[in-house]
């Protein structure tokens, strides 16, 4: 069971706990100033939403950030979220920095009307500037996914720094990574481990696996099975899903535990249920294809599913076969889903289908085509067949054959015995 490292990249929403925890570090600071601003924090977080309103109208700008929270936070279908936004870009006027980043929440939302990268990361870059380090991290996370902008590593790592510095642990585990794979900068083991370290000691539970997975693999320190135990139980306890799964992965194997195969599916289960696709699909292997007395193949199904739904082809691949052997209603549905994930294996399959049993050739041709785009060498070689029963064949002989070659470049000899010399 392979293990695995990650880049943590997903947003980071602001909730009242970045809020408690961005104002309880700065009243470590033993700021007078800053500490009755937490006080009054806690007083607000009271009031009505007409109450905090008439506060925010009148320049308090913490109760524009509270006001705007309640409103977004409310678990009603119908809540006025341009209401929300003018509370914040009140609150964000009068340098409360949370509000600048809930403005770059609104607009960093894929599922939002609001949804302008450009425009987060100008919001985000201003709570930044006012030292709220997940606002840094975010605008990393843009430039290091290209959301919208240009894709920049360095650009990336200039805001993970600037979100370590400011003690956000996500940052710090992020520009770990980043020296763990010499993305935009060197391959440095010593750094990563230096900056997996701060992420955990903050209780970021990514810092922690990707910290255990160095002394795991051996990357920069001593090969230690013990300490990758220690580090992937704190991230797997701080809910991070490969911590667990790499925790699992060890009572598996008996690698610095004793080897215990149902402690190894608690945290396997544990793992899929914070959305570890591989751990679910492992937990469906057990109940599916591994030696038992009484195969369950619901359990399986339910396990694969749940892979399938985090995006793993191979999930809906063995969904599908668990459909019977054949492509039934439902196997063509989790086959169909796996193409759409890239799985080259399951776009062949679909047009064999379209082109053999329910025919629909122009369908079969489309399957084929991203089949052969994903480097599948049956697919391409059945597309470049296809092209040779048209009618119009003759203006696609070139076409034909550098598909066949292809299928036969990838492996697939069968299709070699068509090209033509």
């Amino acid at each position: 069971m392979n293990k695995a490292i990650y880049i943590s990249l997903g947003l980071v929403v602001a909730s009242s706990v970045l809020a408690d925890s961005f104002l309880s570090k700065t009243v470590n600071s033993q700021s007078d100033e800053i500490k009755k601003e937490h006080d009054l924090y806690e007083e607000l977080k009271m009031l009505s939403e007409n109450e905090l309103i008439n506060k925010c109208e009148s320049d308090l700008a913490l109760a524009c950030y509270v006001v705007g929270k309640k409103i977004t936070d409310d678990t009603r279908e119908k809540k006025d979220i341009n209401l929300a936004e003018t509370m914040f870009l009140k609150g964000c006027k009068l340098k409360n920095p949370l509000s600048c980043f809930e403005i770059g929440i609104l607009h960093d939302n894929s599922q939002s009307n609001h949804l302008d990268y450009v425009k987060a990361i100008e919001y985000y870059e201003k709570s930044c500037n006012l030292k709220v380090g997940t606002g840094c991290t975010n605008i990393a996370n843009i430039y290091m996914q290209g959301k919208g902008v240009k894709q920049d590593a360095q650009k990336a790592k200039e805001y993970y720094e600037r979100a370590c510095d400011l003690i956000d642990g996500q940052g710090c585990s992020n520009l770990g990574y980043m020296y763990n794979n010499g993305i935009g900068v060197k391959q440095d083991f010593s750094k990563a481990k230096e900056y997996y370290e701060i992420s955990c000691e903050l209780d970021e539970g990514v810092g922690c696996s990707n910290l255990g997975f160095l002394y795991d693999k051996g990357n920069g320190v001593i090969q230690d099975y013990i300490y990758a135990k220690e580090y992937y139980q704190k991230g797997c306890d701080l809910k991070n899903g490969l911590g667990c799964f790499n925790l699992g992965s060890l009572y598996r194997e008996g690698l610095g535990v004793k080897k215990d195969n149902n402690k190894a599916k608690d945290y396997l289960e544990k793992a899929c249920s914070l959305k570890e696709a591989r751990a679910c699909i492992i937990l469906g292997n057990l109940y599916d294809t591994e030696p038992l007395d009484t195969p369950d193949y619901l359990k399986a199904r339910n396990y694969y599913e749940q892979a399938c739904h985090l995006g793993s082809d191979h999930g809906c691949l063995n969904v599908a076969s668990l459909y019977h052997e054949g492509l039934g209603v439902k196997a063509y549905e989790y086959v169909d889903k796996a193409c759409s994930l890239n799985n080259g294996m399951s776009c062949r399959q679909m047009g064999l289908t379209y082109s053999t049993i329910n025919i629909n050739l122009p369908l079969s041709k489309k399957y084929f085509e991203k089949a052969c785009d994903l480097n599948d060498a049956i697919g391409c070689g059945m597309l470049g067949l296809y092209y040779t029963t048209l009618k119009e064949k003759n203006q696609y002989i070139q076409i034909s054959q550098q598909l066949l070659k292809k299928a036969c470049d990838l492996g697939e000899k069968n299709f070699c015995k068509f090209i033509k010399n």
